[in-house]
């Protein structure tokens, strides 16, 4: 579905790069801790984390996102190569 490939896009591009929710009226970053053990959900609009914590209001900067666009598309080139 849908929603399982934003989820699951989304999950690989905060494997490299920074998510952000909003907290108190300015942007701060999701725990590199708590992005590796938890999951988007709801077309990635939330992200809940294994200990329960629940994210919303995310984004990415621009900038990383190009970036981990760039990285990812590396990876599977690297990839499909081997």
């Amino acid at each position: 579905t849908v929603d399982s490939a934003l989820n699951s896009t989304a999950f690989a591009l905060s494997q490299v790069s920074d998510v952000y929710f909003l907290e108190d009226g300015r942007l701060v970053p999701i725990s590199r801790a708590d992005l590796a053990s938890g999951g988007f959900e709801d077309s990635a609009a939330i992200y809940r984390a294994a200990s329960g914590r629940v994210y919303r209001s995310l984004s990415m900067r621009r900038g990383d996102l190009m970036e981990a666009i760039t990285i990812l598309r590396r990876a599977r080139v690297t990839s499909a190569v081997r």
